[in-house]
């Protein structure tokens, strides 16, 4: 007699309908003769006893949306047993007689996955969940691009490829799809691990290359996805971008100016991510030597922004201050920024307005400057 060494194999269960049958199972009623009925021939077993001696994984987010699905899985977790109870009788909603099968011995590693909210929620607020599920695991959103990681990726791609029967693709098409996946890492020497994204981009880039003929995905084919998949979504920037070409949102891109500099901010929606230029300007007074805030003066600025400005004061005062108090009030402003203003990206560049409008040394406006910095004066992020 021969064995198959698969037998010995621990079972993997993937839950994807956690409701409170799938998992624990239920006993299903018949009728004959308008008399419901019921027998042992008729109970149904639920994931957990599919799983039991192996592994069940279950999504946290489904697992909490689902009546008494938590605390059915506390319940068996604690007592090591799974009992397929009538969930009608324990919520009273029927007082039918039905069978009630003794509990069996569950010996079962439950691993729920979702996202870091949903870790915190539960650790905050169930007191028993650090205790029944006491080993985390912390995934990585990207991992560090070299050679041995490029190579593992592009098997990824093909095997995407393979098991979704799509159209294999060049060497160019891989290439591409790298530096895509670098770009979404945001980190030129990271590859991202969304898979999701990738396996999208290889279908749209599979149509694309059906559609001319073609018997391999490439470049071009992944260019073309990538290019609908930005019409698609793009419409605030589309909308962003006219102001400028209008004359609705000013801008100056060419001579020299005092107490202005042009920025560049980051504009997201769910899908799609731009860079656009936002004026800063600031002007000065006798005064005090305050660095005034407009935005958080009418609270469209964030506490990270404010934070930016508050270092930024902070600098000035070092350098200007350090002997006699600064005679000068100094306001400082996005120009037509009608929307709340976060982050601290843009303190370089308003630092680089106060003192141009201080000095009165006017600053070029052919560049866009982004980037932090700290109370030294010193660039942390700095991109022309």
């Amino acid at each position: 007699m021969l064995v198959s060494q698969e037998e010995n194999v621990p079972p993997v269960i993937v839950e994807d309908s956690p409701s409170y049958h799938n998992i624990f199972g239920y006993v299903e009623n018949a009728t004959y003769k308008g008399t419901v009925f019921t027998d042992f021939s008729l109970i149904r077993s639920g994931s957990i006893h599919r799983a039991n001696g192996g592994v069940l994984l279950i999504d946290a987010v489904k697992v909490l949306e689902r009546p008494y699905v938590w605390d059915g899985l506390k319940r068996a977790l604690s007592s090591r047993k799974a009992n397929l109870s009538s969930l009608e009788r324990e919520v009273t909603l029927s007082g039918t007689i039905s069978l009630e099968p003794e509990p069996i011995p569950l010996d079962v590693k439950i691993i729920l996955f979702g996202d870091y909210q949903t870790y915190r929620l539960l650790q905050n607020y169930d007191p028993e969940f650090s205790e029944l599920f006491r080993v985390t695991a912390d995934f990585e959103d990207d991992m560090p691009r070299n050679e041995d990681s490029e190579m593992k990726y592009a098997q990824f791609i093909s095997s995407i490829c393979h098991d979704s029967n799509l159209l294999h693709c060049d060497k160019g098409a891989i290439a591409r799809i790298i530096e895509h996946s670098s770009r979404q890492a945001d980190d030129q020497d990271k590859l991202s691990l969304h898979s999701a994204d990738i396996a999208n981009l290889l279908r749209e880039s599979n149509y694309q290359a059906k559609s001319l003929g073609s018997n391999l995905i490439r470049a071009s084919h992944v260019e073309k996805a990538l290019a609908s998949r930005d019409l698609r979504v793009s419409r605030l920037r589309d909308h962003v971008m006219e102001g400028f070409v209008t004359g609705t949102t000013l801008i100056e891109t060419k001579g020299k100016a005092v107490g202005q500099v042009n920025a560049l901010s980051v504009l997201s929606t769910n899908d799609f991510s731009f860079g656009a230029p936002n004026r800063i300007t600031a002007t000065t007074s006798f005064g005090d030597g305050e660095v005034l805030d407009i935005e958080r003066s009418v609270e469209l600025g964030g506490s990270i922004h404010s934070k930016g400005v508050m270092i930024l004061t902070a600098y000035l005062a070092s350098l200007l201050g350090k002997h006699a108090k600064i005679p000068l009030t100094t306001r400082l402003t996005f120009e037509q920024s009608y929307g709340g203003v976060d982050g601290d990206s843009a303190s370089m560049a308003e630092f680089c307005a106060i003192i141009s409008a201080i000095s009165g040394i006017p600053l070029r406006q052919d560049l866009a400057i982004t980037g932090s910095m700290n109370q030294f004066g010193q660039a942390q992020l700095l991109v022309v």
